[in-house]
């Protein structure tokens, strides 16, 4: 398994609390699209993940690059 040195949340710290707010916005995006319908008949889970990957593009790379910051 591996052993990363990730740091427990700190309010205090502008990075965790940034990765927490980019948390919300990428779960409020993906709430709206499936209640608006979003996947329609895709099963493939494959497939649907892509599909969230390309909406949450922007937040999905900001994030990386706060994480490598942590790290």
């Amino acid at each position: 398994m591996l052993e990363l040195p990730i740091p427990q949340f700190k309010a205090d710290n502008p990075i965790h609390r940034r990765l927490a707010e980019l948390g919300q916005v990428c779960a409020q995006k993906v709430q709206t699209w499936l209640s608006q319908g979003g996947p329609r008949q895709v099963k493939s889970i494959g497939r649907l993940r892509q599909m969230v990957r390309q909406m949450l593009q922007a937040e999905l790379q900001e994030i990386d690059a706060l994480v490598i910051q942590l790290l």
